[in-house]
């Protein structure tokens, strides 16, 4: 069991952890400033005896003032640098031998000032674990989040790429408590209004972040993923989805269901069901929207781009087909749907009764439209190809033959007769090949097929 951290203390670990740094460093300060300050006078000194007192004085000059903005902004590793390059270009004994001191001297002082820190945000991160697990209202959580933020800054300079394995490990521990607090925070405000369920998913998605640095043990993650003195049930996108589309009475409901959905979507990240069905109920809504307009055949491409979703989805999405045939189809007259008929049933008995009034455009619309609701893409019976391919010969036929063209509609009639359709007008079919016989006996020399020897063969 963790002691109790008060809000105080941790309240105050910021404004100690600045007067530890200052400690450590004032403790080396004043040896770092002689080292330095005897180093810039050797440094001047030797660069102006060079060259017969016509040395780079003024250039020696402007790198130890950068030297010392250096120390004083605590970039050690740019300080370090400029050492190197004062030694480079001045290569006097004596600044030779003052260089490796100076050095030794930076590079301490950097070591200790890191050390100081990580020390100070391990501690601030571990009480902020012990915070955590004693915090009953959201409230108390306010604190720590304001202290973590300007911790999490501290000592950020052009060093950080090259700081101790140490220091960087501390900050993304600290890292991982800013983010650990925020969503404990979540929890909280969650359970105080009443909330269990969703206050235990909260720590279900912090238990399942392994990457981070685990502030608080992951058992006690655990054990709050079920409310106290009851257990949460696990969660159930049916049961949501079954909600959301119980109050859809008509596809003018659409917009509520859409924005409900997306609401979910933003809260259950983890349910991809409610991505894709807010997808969907998007583009229906654009569908409805064109059949509204009276752009039918924009309206039907809906139907061509397929996709899971709630079955009560499902179920719009056919009504709407049902609204939308006649108008796609083009044709009036059309007989209404029967009581539970779904779409490609209804597509397909008007097709059939298309056939039987020997209108082919239409049957032939009929049957593209009902393969294309009922198969997609794929999977298409060959009865059904079949019969595309027959309606599409005889739309032909009848076309050739008021052209009087009367081979090519011989032939027309043929191919529809060698279809595998389920719904081949044989009957229609067998009296016009009797009467283009009789009336015109030469399309079928045409059309007659050639026997073995080359000549023509009759049946």
């Amino acid at each position: 069991m963790f002691r109790r951290v008060s809000i105080n203390s941790f309240s105050h670990g910021f404004a100690f952890l600045l007067a530890f740094v200052i400690a450590v460093g004032s403790a080396r300060a004043e040896q770092l400033n002689d080292t330095l300050t005897r180093f810039e006078s050797v440094a001047i000194k030797s660069s102006r005896s060079l060259l017969g007192g016509k040395g780079d004085s003024m250039t020696t000059v402007a790198l130890l003032g950068r030297l010392r903005g250096a120390v004083e902004a605590s970039h050690w590793q740019s300080a370090i640098q400029l050492v190197h390059e004062i030694q480079y270009k001045n290569q006097a004994p004596e600044v030779v031998q003052l260089c490796g001191p100076l050095l030794e001297t930076l590079r301490k002082e950097r070591v200790a000032r890191e050390d100081a820190v990580a020390q100070e945000m391990e501690k601030s991160v571990k009480k902020a674990g012990e915070l955590l697990l004693t915090a009953r209202a959201p409230k108390e959580v306010d604190p720590i989040i304001a202290e973590l933020t300007p911790l999490a800054q501290i000592l950020q300079s052009e060093d950080t790429t090259s700081e101790s394995d140490r220091l960087r490990h501390a900050r993304a521990e600290l890292g991982a408590a800013q983010q650990y607090v925020r969503v404990w925070q979540d929890y909280l405000q969650k359970r105080a209004a009443g909330k269990e369920p969703e206050a235990a998913k909260k720590m279900e998605s912090l238990a399942q972040r392994v990457e981070l640095y685990p502030v608080v043990a992951r058992s006690e993650l655990l054990a709050r993923e079920t409310a106290p003195g009851e257990r949460v049930a696990p969660f159930q996108p049916q049961i949501v989805m079954a909600e959301i589309f119980a109050t859809a009475k008509s596809l003018d409901d659409l917009d509520a269901i859409g924005s409900a959905l997306q609401n979910w979507q933003r809260e259950q990240p983890n349910y991809p069901q409610f991505r894709a069905t807010a997808e969907r109920v998007a583009a229906l809504r654009s569908a409805y929207g064109a059949y509204i307009g009276g752009r039918y055949g924009e309206a039907f491409e809906f139907f061509s781009k397929r996709g899971t979703a709630d079955e009560r989805l499902v179920q719009l999405e056919q009504d709407f087909l049902l609204q939308l045939l006649p108008g796609y189809l083009t044709a009036s007259g059309l007989s209404r749907p029967q009581p539970n008929e779904r779409p490609s049933e209804y597509l397909l008995r008007l097709a059939r009764e298309a056939a039987q009034k020997q209108d082919w455009p239409l049957a032939l619309r009929t049957i593209e439209t009902f393969r294309s609701v009922a198969f997609g893409s794929g999977g298409i019976p060959s009865w059904v190809s079949g019969d595309v391919i027959a309606f599409g010969a005889m739309v032909k036929a009848e076309r050739q033959e008021r052209a009087g063209e009367f081979a090519e509609a011989v032939a027309s009639y043929r191919a529809a007769l060698e279809s595998s359709g389920q719904n081949v007008p044989v009957d229609f079919i067998g009296e016009h090949l009797r009467a283009l016989r009789k009336n015109h006996p030469e399309a079928f020399v045409l059309n007659e097929p050639r026997a073995p020897n080359g000549g023509r063969r009759r049946d």
